[in-house]
């Protein structure tokens, strides 16, 4: 994990019947196994390794933290206590950086210093994928077929993480930070190869803001 936590914050002590789920200001894309985590509330970037990546896209707010280690185990063929022990291990390190929310909670997420994502106007639009462009993963590529469209457009390169990300509404500096703390490079060189994709998904009807 690589921000520093808040010292001051209460941590919860999370046990195996507990329903967690991720805060909403964070956004997350996978990267051959591991994932990097962007905390808008915070502005802060988190990289995952693959056990803690695992757990992260099991945090569903649906199951319990027991069934979460129950699942990772059968799938490991580790035993369940030692499971269930690295799975509260990790909630702990990720409830210190303010990534969880109890799932029955209605409280919303909090930076510290009190305000929420949603106090902010974005500087910029916010895109995210139209529910009716069609699209499909192949080994490294994404096809996009947009509404309307004849030919499907190929995503190649970052395309896939990229186009994972824009799941949820992201602007298009956000996706430069998540992207270029996955792949090691520099978030302005990132942001000038990802805003002329963006719009030209956008001009082809495959991206909507929000």
């Amino acid at each position: 994990m690589s921000a520093p936590h808040d010292a001051h914050r209460a941590l919860r002590a999370w046990h195996a019947d507990d329903v967690v789920e991720r805060s909403a200001s964070v956004y997350s894309v996978a990267i051959e196994g591991e994932a990097v985590l962007l905390d808008e509330a915070s502005d802060r970037l988190h990289h995952l390794n693959a056990p803690a990546a695992l757990v992260w896209a099991c945090l569903d707010g649906h199951a319990t933290v027991g069934a979460i280690a129950r699942e990772i185990s059968d799938e490991l063929g580790e035993s369940y206590e030692k499971v269930l022990a690295g799975t509260l291990a990790i909630l702990r390190d990720l409830d210190e950086q303010a990534l969880l929310v109890p799932a029955r909670s209605s409280a919303p997420d909090r930076s510290a210093s009190g305000t929420t994502a949603t106090d902010a106007a974005p500087v910029e639009p916010r895109w995210r994928r139209r529910p009716d462009a069609l699209w499909r993963r192949s080994l490294d590529a994404v096809l996009v077929l947009p509404a309307g469209a004849d030919e499907p457009v190929t995503l190649a390169g970052t395309g896939p993480a990229l186009w994972e990300l824009l799941a949820d509404p992201c602007t298009v500096p956000q996706l430069a930070a998540v992207l270029s703390e996955g792949y090691d490079a520099e978030p302005a060189t990132v942001e000038a190869d990802v805003r002329p994709v963006v719009d030209e998904l956008v001009r082809l009807g495959a991206l909507e803001s929000v």
